[in-house]
């Protein structure tokens, strides 16, 4: 059979996107896997470098656009279906899965126009503007979280969990923790640093990327029982790197980390966003996590997708920006992610708790459920 995988644009599309790939492709030799995305997303980068084929649609943005940015891509979407239309046809495609992204869209009507079978993968609590058009036409819509999206007859919903790239494991970090000394801060030339893994996705993130230099201040006198490790993305590195060493504190600064099972394994903490990719990997790895939501995500999802894992003590939420007195929007200073960060790095019990519960957001078996019920649909309408 032939899958086509829609959509893209961030890490946390692609990242699933590739899972339920090598999932599919590892059932059979005979199965290949296309990849349909955006000339401009991350997709023209990591699929490749995953080893599977790539086609790209000419599609701007909606959300968050002005007007003419807005009529423009209007003008682009026919256009894009009836590409997809060629691509589908050409590569006999029999399955079609949406992860996400302004590319998937187009191939969802494509492929609903040519009667091919369709899923769409939502991987946030609150569904974003493309998937909410793409679950209309869609004949499945699994669910990173175990809530039905608005608006959609439950019959057409299956909770799946979200898949995650191939190789993360709790074992290995598990193992790393039980090596680190119980005591935080005990006098002994042994004892390991408690480190703080920050990281704002693939691209980066200003917000956490300011907060953690602030926070960093704070530990200024507690080099040796305090450790950092910050992906910044490529914008702010040297900007980070600078600040870093201008207050003499020695951070590990990196501008992309391809090996996130290494660097979860020696995080103590992880100071990240609330994306549903970076969720199910801590659930996957058994992190700890502060989650700082992007605070201009379509519909504040990662925020609600924060609420769901601090209502079930898996993590706490920070906002990047709070309210001053007369109610005007101001950033929340690095001294309260810093003040944070020192509470969970004196109260191990919690930080154990929060470890075991965010394994509850993780389904190791997404990926092959999400497969096994496309297959399911794609073989009850060939044709006897």
């Amino acid at each position: 059979m032939n899958l086509a995988v829609a959509g893209g644009g961030t890490g946390g599309h692609i990242f699933a996107g590739v899972a339920i790939a090598q999932e599919f492709k590892s059932q059979s030799r005979a199965n290949d896997v296309l990849f349909v995305g955006s000339e401009y997303g991350l997709e023209t980068r990591l699929v490749p470098k995953a080893g599977f084929r790539l086609e790209t649609l000419k599609l701007g943005k909606l959300v968050g656009q002005n007007f003419l940015r807005k009529i423009l891509t209007l003008l682009q979407i026919p256009f894009a279906v009836l590409k997809c239309v060629r691509i589908l046809r050409r590569n006999e495609i029999d399955l079609v899965i949406g992860v996400g992204g302004y590319a998937a869209g187009p191939c969802i009507l494509a492929a609903r126009l040519l009667r091919i079978p369709t899923g769409v993968l939502e991987q946030n609590a609150v569904m974003g503007f493309t998937n909410r058009l793409s679950a209309r036409l869609a004949g499945h819509v699994f669910t990173a979280f175990d809530e039905i999206p608005a608006g959609l007859p439950a019959a057409k919903c299956t909770f799946t969990g979200n898949p995650v790239r191939v190789g993360l494991r709790p074992e290995a970090s598990k193992q790393a923790r039980l090596n680190s000394p119980q005591v935080v801060g005990a006098q002994s030339d042994q004892a390991r640093p408690f480190t703080v893994f920050a990281f704002g996705g693939s691209q980066g993130a200003s917000g956490i990327n300011r907060m953690m230099v602030e926070a960093a201040r704070e530990f200024a006198g507690e080099k040796n029982t305090v450790r950092i490790i910050h992906q910044t993305g490529e914008r702010e590195f040297d900007q980070v790197v600078a600040a870093y060493r201008e207050m003499g504190f020695p951070a590990e600064v990196h501008r992309f980390i391809d090996d996130m099972q290494s660097m979860y394994d020696r995080a103590s903490l992880v100071v990240c966003r609330a994306g549903s990719g970076t969720i199910a990997e801590l659930g996957a790895t058994k992190n700890a996590a502060l989650f700082i939501p992007f605070p201009f995500a379509a519909q504040d999802h990662q925020a609600r997708n924060a609420e769901l894992i601090e209502r079930a003590g898996a993590g706490v939420m920070i906002p990047q920006f709070r309210k001053d007195r007369d109610g005007a929007k101001v950033d929340t200073p690095g001294t309260e992610l810093a003040a944070r960060i020192r509470a969970l790095r004196d109260d191990l019990a919690t930080l154990a708790r929060m470890r075991e519960n965010i394994a509850a957001f993780s389904r190791p078996d997404a990926a092959h459920r999400i497969v096994e019920l496309m297959k399911i649909h794609a073989l009850k309408r060939r044709p006897a």
